[in-house]
């Protein structure tokens, strides 16, 4: 018989948790999220520019040149920085923040120093980051999730 999938997730918990001597519970710290109107990243060759030199990080600049529609992914790592800095309840340099990519694809963060110590001063911390765009908007979702000690 058919089972919703929230159902078969709780009895996969159930089971390793008695598969456990210990079940160590993990916590969402905070959570950042942003929109912005990919509009906004058409740019100007001298906007591009001023954009790569003080927003984007080369990484993120050579990525969406890549793509057909490079103002989506622009658009998407400008909501994930903005995301993040939500998240941290901080301000950082923009640059400090970077969306990369792990080899199958899936967007991580990379940190610069300064957001780092800010980040390490929160505690065990593992950032999570989700990007979602379409030819009109891009979303960026940032869960920061304090590991047990």
């Amino acid at each position: 018989m058919f089972q919703p999938a929230r159902f078969r997730r709780v009895s996969l918990q159930r089971k390793a948790k008695a598969d456990s001597e210990e079940l160590r519970e993990t916590v969402i710290v905070k959570i950042g999220l942003d929109l912005v109107q990919v509009d906004r990243f058409l740019f100007s060759p001298a906007q591009a520019a001023w954009y790569g030199q003080r927003i984007f990080t080369d990484v993120e600049m050579s990525y969406a040149a890549q793509k057909r529609y490079p103002q989506q992914h622009l658009a998407g790592a400008f909501a994930a920085k903005e995301a993040f800095r939500k998240a941290l309840g901080h301000s950082v340099p923009w640059r400090e923040v970077g969306v990369v990519h792990t080899e199958d694809g899936a967007p991580a963060l990379a940190l610069g120093p300064t957001a780092q110590a800010k980040l390490d001063a929160i505690g065990n911390i593992v950032v999570h980051l989700s990007i979602s765009h379409t030819g009109r908007d891009a979303a960026a979702t940032v869960i920061l999730e304090q590991l047990p000690v």
